[in-house]
């Protein structure tokens, strides 16, 4: 009996272990900047994924430009902004 509390005294510490790994590797950073009053600055997990995105009276957000944004520069008449294209991942195989 004594052996079947410490087993499950295991699994369960094991479990725990699991589960706060899981979830700090889904921290997600998003970043998010104001450029004028109806557009910003978005990315979310890192900064290879920042566009540009309009943001409506209601506070839904539309993205106007697509990753990758590096650089903002504006006034009262236009928003200039220089873009990447996005870095696709490459996926490795075993040859």
């Amino acid at each position: 009996m004594i052996w079947v509390l410490s087993w499950r005294k295991y699994i369960l510490k094991k479990v725990f272990t699991v589960y706060l790994a899981l979830l700090w590797s889904c921290q997600v950073s998003d970043f998010s900047e104001p450029v004028t009053a109806n557009y910003e600055l978005n990315a979310i997990d890192t900064k290879d994924d920042m566009s540009l995105c309009a943001v409506d009276g209601n506070g839904y957000v539309f993205e106007v430009i697509h990753a990758t944004v590096f650089s903002v520069g504006y006034n009262d008449d236009f928003i200039i902004v220089k873009q990447h294209p996005k870095k696709k991942k490459v996926k490795q195989t075993d040859i």
